[in-house]
């Protein structure tokens, strides 16, 4: 699902259940709540002018008149694990993050990382293993 510079100029909730969520160049002028299942989602370049907060859901979405759960079969054997692919060029002030991988998420360019907000449960990737140099010696 491409939202690729959408303005979102009022309050708005969206629950995304896809593969790929793209948010690139987005910009929020109000507060804006993300539930996403299966989701990689790419926000590099939006505008956060107001607090935006991105959860992974937990359980699977209700229609609209809330009488049953929308049909998540078409995607697969996925894992239903929210993944943010890149960050870049975003301030980070207004943003929380619940239950997200951020094991292959790109930061760069992003700003005020100081005050992102992690919340739940956070997957990062691995430190590197093996041996590294700093200085003349050897360090593991």
């Amino acid at each position: 699902m491409s939202l690729d510079g959408a303005v979102f100029g009022a309050p708005v909730t969206v629950q995304i259940s896809a593969p790929t969520l793209m948010l690139e160049r987005a910009r929020w002028q109000s507060t804006g709540v993300l539930r996403l299942r299966y989701a990689e989602v790419h926000l590099a370049g939006a505008v956060l002018e107001y607090p935006l907060s991105l959860a992974a859901g937990q359980a699977p979405f209700l229609r609209f008149w809330g009488d049953a759960q929308l049909r998540e079969d078409v995607l697969g054997d996925r894992g239903k694990r929210v993944r943010v692919m890149t960050l870049s060029g975003v301030d980070a002030a207004h943003l929380t993050l619940t239950d997200v991988d951020l094991s292959e998420c790109r930061f760069t360019g992003a700003v005020h990382l100081d005050q992102l907000r992690l919340e739940g449960r956070t997957t990062f990737s691995r430190p590197p293993t093996g041996w590294h140099r700093r200085g003349p010696a050897p360090l593991r």
